[in-house]
């Protein structure tokens, strides 16, 4: 299923942001454990939000289960900050690898409501009207909801969502 696709850049990229942890195989092995949770528990989809986004939490978690039973089977040591920003520039950023999970990454961060919001009338293609019947709630208060999710998602990553142009996009000469 393509639309699964995002658990490898979810992974792969959080994987990166911690300075690579796990190698490729060890990597490999967490992405099938995360396709076979989600595929387990796939029924329980209720379809509130999009596959991706719901995908995303499983990969999350199963990451931070693989790094806990790890520490726990090496013990805990000590790591260096200089070590961990070292091996994270030697990873690789190439662009577009990424760009999705950057995008999961950056709606994890914002509140809920906002996260709801721009998922429904991005992922989802939902009009204000729409959602604000899903939710219960008002289309105003959805838009300011939305807007403001937006302005802080561009703010955490501008290389993936450029400044949206204000005025004629061409010289009208």
């Amino acid at each position: 299923m393509l639309r699964l696709r995002c658990v490898r850049a979810t992974l792969v990229a959080r994987n990166a942001k911690l300075g690579a942890p796990l190698d490729a195989a060890e990597l490999e092995d967490v992405i099938q454990d995360t396709l076979i949770a989600v595929w387990g528990k796939l029924e329980r989809f209720e379809g509130y939000g999009t596959l991706e986004a719901w995908t995303y939490r499983f990969s999350v978690l199963e990451l931070r289960s693989r790094l806990g039973a790890r520490r726990a089977r090496h013990g805990a040591r000590h790591v260096r900050l200089e070590d961990v920003e070292e091996r994270a520039a030697a990873v690789s950023d190439a662009p577009g690898d990424d760009e999705v999970a950057r995008v999961y990454a950056g709606l994890a961060r914002l509140g809920r409501g906002e996260r709801r919001v721009i998922e429904l009338k991005l992922l989802e293609d939902l009009t204000f009207e729409e959602i604000a019947t899903r939710l219960g709630r008002s289309p105003n208060t959805l838009k300011a909801q939305y807007y403001r999710g937006l302005r802080k998602l561009r703010t955490l990553l501008p290389q993936v969502l450029p400044q949206a142009r204000r005025g004629p996009t061409h010289d009208c000469a």
